[in-house]
């Protein structure tokens, strides 16, 4: 079972660092772990990795449980912009992510190519602004990683769960098993957090977005654009190239009913469309098949936390792809959670109960802002009391303002790089 640590000084006796001894006791359960972590997505197999490396003989033994063959590809055409303190947590995991494109500046704008409402943002030396990877380079790259620590539960779903002084899970080939910490990384329709008992408020943005991979006549040169309409925006994330062939994926998200008029479109006619909405910068010439198309929403859990539960990514929270900060916000929950695991486990306390104490505290602050960003830069408007709806287009017009100020004030920059990397505070240090 689970490995013993240190004496307590009070009662001379064996702490288990890992599977409390007490565990075995629970009726049903015929296999027992640390940790257990729902859903072998990004977030999950990112989950599974962090947690389940250590020093030599320390390593939580963790059981990663999906539906599907971990293994197995997955279609997905659609590519992540890994913030730099991201790319530091890779790196620190053992996790070779190739190709990564760097990111070496943005555009954004408002409008046509002439009007003042722009701002560029340039990387600092020695460090882009992001690395764009691919989803299946990069969930590729995370299945390699995975420590010898982490067993694999695949074509199983979660049948029911309990936690009673400890975590019990049934599987639906009848497996039970026992852990001191449940670890949902199964989406924005999580079931860990529906038998939990975890509530959600979800917000209908009405809009949807489409995702494609385009092919152009002119180099994106490692910048991004980023074009905003009255209703969502069209982006374009710079991709390795392939047999000398520019490419870029693009993200654009607007009324559910425009989306769907594009996607329907010849890949010509879209191609041109998507030109045109990106001020003709890159020539785009055509579009590779597998264009996807998807609702948005936004949702929020109502805790983090559950007994011996801890929410991850999108089980957590889901905003608006506008700011591409999806899935750098998973990689700052597994940081901060493996920062409270790792402290429990040193001071011989329950990673069940004392290794969350601070996951909510840090992760909140940097959720709420990043979705109240997204959400009011999708619908031109600003937030809560800075609305000022009775003069109509002002919140408008408010955005373009704010770009051309950051666009004149040099200044902003560092700032803007810095809260986009999240190192606006103190990070996990697997992040540092």
């Amino acid at each position: 079972m689970g490995r013993t640590g240190t004496t307590h000084p009070k009662c001379r006796a064996p702490l288990a660092l890992s599977i409390p001894a007490w565990l075995a006791y629970l009726p049903s359960v015929t296999q027992h772990f640390d940790i257990a972590v729902i859903g072998a997505g990004l977030s999950g197999l990112l989950a599974a990795s962090a947690l389940g490396q250590g020093e030599p003989g320390a390593g939580r033994r963790v059981a990663l449980i999906d539906a599907g063959e971990i293994a197995r590809p997955r279609p997905d055409t659609r590519a992540t912009a890994l913030a730099p303190s991201s790319m530091r947590l890779l790196r620190r995991l053992g996790v070779q992510v190739e190709p990564a494109e760097p990111m070496v500046g943005m555009r954004v704008g408002e409008g046509d190519a002439d009007t003042p409402w722009q701002f560029e943002l340039p990387s600092r030396p020695g460090e882009p602004l992001a690395h764009v990877v691919p989803n299946a380079a990069l969930r590729t790259a995370l299945i390699a990683a995975l420590p010898d620590t982490v067993q694999r539960f695949e074509g199983v779903t979660l049948s029911d769960f309990r936690a009673d002084g400890a975590a019990a899970l049934d599987l639906s080939d009848g497996t039970s098993l026992g852990a001191s910490l449940v670890v949902a990384c199964d989406g924005r329709d999580s079931a860990v957090r529906r038998l939990t008992g975890i509530s959600v408020s979800r917000t209908d943005f009405a809009q949807s977005a489409l995702v494609a991979t385009v092919h152009h006549a002119e180099p994106h040169d490692g910048i991004a654009l980023q074009r905003f309409a009255e209703i969502g925006a069209v982006a374009s994330l710079p991709l390795p190239e392939e047999d000398g062939v520019h490419r870029s994926q693009i993200v654009w998200s607007d009324r559910s009913r425009a989306v769907e008029a594009a996607a329907a479109l010849p890949s010509n006619a879209l191609a041109a469309l998507i030109d045109e909405r990106l001020w003709s910068y890159l020539d785009v010439s055509a579009v590779e098949p597998g264009v996807q198309s998807y609702p948005l929403i936004g949702q929020r859990a109502a805790s983090l936390t559950g007994e011996r539960v801890v929410l991850i990514g999108d089980a957590a929270r889901v905003i608006h792809p506008l700011a591409g900060q999806g899935w750098n916000l998973a990689v700052r929950d597994v940081a901060a959670l493996h920062e409270g695991v790792t402290a429990a486990i040193a001071t011989g306390q329950d990673i069940g109960t004392a290794g969350l104490l601070d996951y909510a505290r840090w992760r909140r602050a940097d959720e709420t802002l990043l979705a109240t960003l997204t959400t009011a830069l999708s619908r031109g408007s600003l937030p809560g009391a800075l609305r000022i709806s009775r003069f109509g287009g002002l919140p408008g017009h408010a955005r373009r303002v704010a770009f051309a100020i950051t666009d004149s004030v040099p200044a902003l920059h560092p700032f803007i790089r810095r809260e986009a990397a999240a190192e606006g505070g103190k990070n996990p240090s697997l992040m540092a």
